[in-house]
């Protein structure tokens, strides 16, 4: 018993291996840490990039949750890394990834060097892959995420959910499109005020030709529209405008105004105030013009608009000729008088 108890003594102790942290690409993508760690030489070794320090990580990320939390971090990145590679500010090269400028992801961040981006709301700089954007706003701003209009690699993303919820993604995409129309018929309003610009500065007489021809290149423009639904629109537009094509085109007999409804006077002071004031005549105009704009379809109303700006500066540059000239005929007339 004594030899035994003696061995079992003598036998070593097997000693436990410490395990040592390395640093992992994939932190960089936690939101604890995103945007401000990057790999040291030191596999053992993380750098912050907002404090430029070198933090020891061979015991484990905590020692990155414990400098996360200094107040000197917070203060640093609260700034927004204004100081973040201003000593490395290059242009982007060739093959960098880089975003469609239509998309609406681009609307939440700004262009960084060396195919990064900054997020325009908290000022984290990440990779400029869409679906690292796309990730960022996700966990970060989930309210802004669920806006977006997705591209082509983020619609299988969307259709996983439409089979797991398919009332809320039935739900949603009405208001999407009614998003995007509202969009358009803002840039026809705007494009109506544009209109009404450039036709303030067009002499009467020339400026009603103009219009004249404005509203014929539409709707022939129009005839051309074989959507359904855009011809039904059409319909309903002709009708409450027939009766003032009827009281222009027909005669109207002195009977006949006698006991039109006393509503109409109103309306034939107010022509009468707008043939006096050009300006109001022209700003009716722009709306008028807006209206029809909105029953074409996008390819054509983009036509359409072209084809109008390109006659009313042909019809400003005539204009601008005819005064040249008959400034010239003046000025000869003095010269000749003189002599």
């Amino acid at each position: 018993m004594p030899n035994q108890s003696d061995s079992e003594n003598d036998t070593p102790c097997k000693k436990s291996k410490k395990y040592l942290q390395k640093y992992k690409p994939e932190w960089e993508r936690e939101p604890d840490f995103l945007g401000w760690i990057g790999r040291c030489q030191n596999p053992y070794e993380a750098k912050c990039k907002v404090c430029n320090k070198v933090i020891n990580i061979a015991s484990g990320k905590e020692s990155l949750r414990r400098h996360a939390t200094a107040e000197k971090h917070k203060r640093n990145l609260s700034k927004g890394y204004n100081e973040l590679h201003t000593l490395e500010a290059t242009s982007d090269s060739d093959d960098s990834t880089t975003l469609d400028p239509e998309s609406e992801l681009w609307g939440f961040y700004d262009k960084e060097p060396r195919n990064r981006a900054k997020c325009s709301m908290c000022g984290v700089i990440i990779n400029r892959h869409p679906d690292t954007l796309y990730q960022h706003l996700k966990e970060e701003h989930s309210k802004v995420s669920k806006t977006l209009e997705f591209n082509d690699r983020d619609e299988n993303y969307t259709e996983i959910i439409y089979l797991e919820n398919p009332p809320n993604e039935k739900t949603e995409r009405p208001v999407k499109r009614k998003r995007r129309e509202k969009r358009d018929h803002d840039d026809l309003e705007d494009f109506g005020k544009y209109v009404v610009g450039l036709l303030k500065g067009i002499p009467e007489e020339q400026c009603t030709e103009l219009q004249m021809s404005i509203v014929n290149l539409i709707m022939t423009a129009k005839k051309s529209v074989k959507d359904d639904d855009v011809l039904d629109r059409e319909e309903s537009i002709e009708q409450v405008q027939e009766p003032t094509k009827s009281e222009t085109e027909d005669p109207i007999t002195h009977e006949q105004k006698e006991t039109k409804d006393t509503r109409e006077k109103p309306r034939k002071r107010y022509h009468e105030i707008g043939s006096t004031d050009n300006d109001d005549h022209i700003a009716n105009f722009g709306k008028y013009l807006t209206s029809l704009m909105k029953l074409l379809n996008k390819e054509t109303s983009a036509e359409v608009q072209l084809n109008i700006v390109n006659l009313i500066i042909g019809t400003k540059l005539q204009c601008l000729r005819k005064t040249k000239n008959k400034f010239m005929e003046i000025q000869t007339k003095l010269l000749l008088a003189e002599s």
